[in-house]
């Protein structure tokens, strides 16, 4: 039976994505496949406006901008 377990995935910026599985390697037992930029340790739960990213060891909540509309000073355009 294939063993697996629940790891964090982070985007290059070290932002928390989503949650997903890393499995147990066949023929070394106990350790598992975790995926680059993922880890073993859940992100802290995180109110509205904010997310969670990956420093280091550890996690912190930063503020959220990624659907914040941005322009261009010099002709205004979005």
């Amino acid at each position: 039976m294939h063993k697996h377990i629940t790891v964090y995935q982070t985007d290059r910026d070290g932002l928390y994505l989503y949650e997903t599985v890393a499995h147990e390697f066949e023929l070394d037992e106990g350790v598992y496949n975790v995926p680059y930029g993922a880890f073993t340790d859940a992100p802290p739960s995180v109110p509205a406006g904010r997310i969670a990213r990956r420093v280091g060891d550890a996690w912190q909540t930063v503020e959220d901008h990624r659907a914040t509309p941005l322009w261009v000073r010099t002709t205004k355009a979005p």
